[in-house]
């Protein structure tokens, strides 16, 4: 996947190399669109890892020298083995993920302002269209908006290295951020919501109350995209559906283009 932003392992900041690592394989999507980042274990690349489990986590070292060995390797070119990634534990490391952030001219003007007032180590993506700020500081849920992310635990953040120029080289605190992006993501106080019965969004009714594991999300909202379409649902009432139920049961959240990637592929076969 030569169009991925490569590792520039020199760039990393201390702050990341004392978490826990995993590989990033780029496996193709199942819809055609793009590439879906998959964590491999680093010593069993063909290993799926678990952004929870402790037991599939390894060393920033031992990371950069299995992803130097797998891609210098032909053989090992199946694996599509493309970057590493590490792990966020809730031990007070946050990505803030900005989505179309780097625009021909530069920075788009919500990217700047965000880079500007809250300066710590920004990374480029491996999409090259996107920026990664790292703070320190811990979030009271996963913060999922339009055109930006923010998460710190329970997710595995594909790092490149690459800092964005004029911007530290450190992670440093960003408290006003943070209190502003909890504030931002709070969830709606709604006394008419039951509590015990299922929660409705528009005209859909998402019934599951059980959590959906990493490695079972996507199948999980399929098929619950597929049974709204089934009962009637219209487009836009099942998008909001499926992103209710997303920020609700996910554990973590998908991104939403992902969701929307789901809705989209359940309306068209139904």
């Amino acid at each position: 996947m030569s169009d991925w932003l490569p590792l520039n392992p020199d760039g990393v900041p201390v702050a990341h190399r004392q978490r826990p690592w995993v590989l990033c394989a780029a496996e193709p999507s199942l819809d055609g669109g793009k590439s879906r980042k998959i964590p491999r274990q680093i010593a069993y690349a063909d290993r799926n890892a678990s952004s929870t489990d402790p037991a599939t986590w390894g060393t920033f070292d031992d990371a950069v020298d299995a992803l130097s060995a797998l891609t210098e390797n032909p053989r090992s070119a199946r694996l599509h083995i493309v970057g590493v990634g590490v792990v966020l534990v809730g031990d007070g490391l946050t990505c803030v993920d900005m989505d179309d952030a780097i625009t021909p001219s530069g920075l788009s003007r919500d990217a700047a302002r965000i880079v500007m007032n809250h300066p710590s180590f920004t990374e480029v993506s491996v999409s090259r269209t996107g920026l990664h700020l790292w703070v320190l500081g811990t979030l009271d849920r996963a913060c999922i908006g339009e055109g930006i992310e923010a998460y710190d635990r329970a997710r595995f953040i594909v790092v490149t290295g690459q800092r964005w120029p004029g911007t530290p080289p450190d992670v440093e605190p960003a408290p006003a951020l943070i209190a502003t992006l909890n504030r931002l993501f709070a969830p709606d106080p709604s006394p008419s919501t039951p509590t015990t019965t299922a929660t409705r969004t528009g005209d859909a009714r998402v019934q599951r109350k059980m959590p959906i594991r990493e490695g079972t999300r996507d199948n999980s909202l399929f098929r619950i995209a597929a049974k709204l379409v089934a009962d009637g649902v219209t487009s836009t009432t099942l998008l909001d559906a499926l992103l209710e139920a997303n920020a609700r049961l996910c554990q973590p959240p998908l991104p939403r283009r992902d969701v929307e990637r789901i809705a989209r592929s359940a309306s068209r076969r139904g």
